[in-house]
């Protein structure tokens, strides 16, 4: 059958309700999200709401860059539902939280003709797969500093610290979340 991001909520749950003292990570991975070519694969039908879409595999050939957006639109609109979702198990819980999420790349739509994501070695991530969204929300007293940008590197840095996690391998330069 059809299996999507929010598959993940119930087995958050279930970590929240066996956790026990002390400190917990949990790692959600969206397995879905908004990977082409067949994004409305991606999401249930009742997060269809920009439309016309694009049902076609051969979505550069096929679709129209209205029905290309308009597909993976309704695959952003489901992802932050998911988010919306764990977001309130989390505060439903009453358990001290620090979420973080992160995509682990953009879409490219057409842009200079590329589709997807990926490039050949040696060659960078245009802006539009590399620039990727971060959110933290926390139910505890936090800082966040205040940085141009952020890197998937110091989002693992930021973990590791907020873990109070020693290793060599870690940078504290580079976490940007105290308590």
């Amino acid at each position: 059958g059809a299996c999507y991001d929010e598959d993940v909520v119930p087995l958050l749950e279930q970590s929240l309700k066996s956790r026990e003292a002390g400190q917990q990570l949990v790692v959600l991975h969206l397995g879905g999200g908004s990977h082409g070519p067949m994004y409305a694969d991606r999401y249930p039908p009742e997060f269809q709401r920009f439309k016309p879409l694009c049902n076609d595999a051969d979505i550069a050939n096929r679709c129209t860059l209205d029905e290309i957006y308009n597909s993976y639109d309704n695959t952003i609109l489901y992802v932050d539902h998911v988010l919306g979702e764990i977001i309130g198990k989390l505060d439903h819980s009453g358990l001290p939280y620090v979420f973080i999420y992160l995509s682990d790349h953009g879409e490219s739509l057409m842009e200079e003709g590329r589709m997807f994501h990926g490039m050949p070695p040696g060659m960078a991530l245009p802006p539009e797969q590399a620039q990727i969204p971060l959110i933290v929300k926390s139910s505890v007293p936090i800082t966040i500093d205040k940085r141009a940008e952020y890197s998937q590197p110091e989002v693992y840095d930021t973990v590791l610290s907020l873990l109070s996690i020693q290793t060599p391998l870690f940078d504290t330069r580079g976490s940007f979340i105290s308590r």
